[in-house]
């Protein structure tokens, strides 16, 4: 059966990559800050990356991970973080394919998320031994004492846009604020009655949202208070701001794509409607006109964000599509699910 698909109108498959293992889901997809570059990260616990203008992989799949981010480029050379299936995280050179210095270890069990600071000198990790994590990105060495305090499982790290603050949450259903200078907690953010899932800061670093078990998004401001509630459903798992901040975008397992307005905290237009099943992650244009949304009926849609007004529907993977991502210049989408398969989508027509 063939994996290609068929496009939507004004929209045509750019390529196919089908690297991972036959039976192992990619889980997530990220660009490069150029462009030039696609990372995906498979249930085999290998990340490969790929060359944009060739489609074709560069170097060998990096193994022994389970998750990735990209690093913002520095005047030496380009960098990927991957965590391990285990308790560490590694290093990559993209240019090469070849790890960086030693794995970071610490952890002492599965390090379930990444995040770096904004010049990109630090990288916070959150892991399952109630803990998260400061590192050198330079040296791989540990920054100050380890961010203690959660009751199990730590499932999402976030840094303030100016990088003084980490948000840190999991499975207490508490969110904690960090200094990250001293490492000291600032602030313990109370409200949410299950596993929070994700969190991130609002662009210019007014509020902080995060998404829980409980099926709602909290909207937190500076001293903790909730200064808006948003409801879903059923779990809430991701969600994205809009570039310029006044816009976000939440989803879960009740299938629907909601657009909060983060100054009047009130729902933005109709929902966007069609994917009927859980909805696994969404992001926005780097020009905010256009919302991304990939689920488990196993397709990825393209939405109007000033209308919700559907755009594209790409139907061409056979398997939950667990990733959406926008390649920096706004002209390709990438998705990726549990058929193996990451598509690339050039969406030029689409673009202004």
């Amino acid at each position: 059966m063939s994996l290609r698909a068929a496009p939507p109108d004004g929209v045509r498959e750019h390529s196919v990559f089908i690297r991972h293992s036959s039976w192992a889901s990619v889980h997530a997809v990220a660009f490069h800050p150029d462009g030039h570059l696609l990372a995906t990260a498979g249930w085999d616990d290998t990340t490969q990356l790929w060359d944009t203008s060739t489609d074709r992989p560069v170097g060998i799949p990096l193994t022994g991970h389970a998750d990735t981010t990209p690093l913002p480029p520095d005047s030496n050379h380009t960098r990927l973080w991957d965590t391990e299936a285990k308790s560490t995280a590694r290093l990559w050179d993209t240019t090469t394919g070849r790890p960086v210095g030693i794995p970071l270890t610490g952890h002492t069990d599965i390090v379930r998320s990444v995040a770096f600071h904004p010049d990109g000198h630090l990288l916070a990790t959150a892991g399952a031994d109630d803990a998260a994590r400061l590192w050198d990105t330079t040296t791989g060495q540990p920054v100050g004492t380890p961010l203690s305090g959660h009751i199990r499982s730590v499932h999402t790290v976030a840094f303030h846009p100016d990088g003084h603050l980490l948000a840190t949450a999991g499975w207490d259903y508490g969110v904690r604020l960090w200094e990250v200078s001293t490492c000291r907690l600032i602030a313990l953010f109370t409200g949410h009655t299950d596993t929070i899932w994700s969190a991130a800061f609002h662009p210019a670093g007014h509020y902080l949202a995060t998404a829980s078990e409980d099926g709602t998004v909290r909207l937190w401001d500076a001293t903790g208070q909730t200064v808006a509630l948003f409801n879903h459903t059923k779990p809430v798992h991701t969600l994205a701001f809009h570039p310029d901040g006044h816009l976000l975008a939440t989803a879960g397992e009740d299938g629907t794509v909601l657009l909060w307005d983060t100054t009047t905290g009130k729902p933005v237009g109709t929902p966007p409607a069609g994917h009927g099943d859980y909805i696994w992650s969404v992001a926005f244009h780097p020009e905010g006109h256009l919302l991304a949304t990939g689920g488990a009926d196993r397709t990825a849609r393209l939405w109007d964000t000033a209308t919700g007004r559907p755009l594209a529907l790409f139907s061409g993977h056979l398997g939950v599509v667990t990733s959406v991502a926008f390649h920096p210049d706004g002209r390709l989408l990438a998705t990726a699910g549990h058929d193996s398969a990451t598509r690339l989508w050039d969406i030029s027509a689409l673009h202004p």
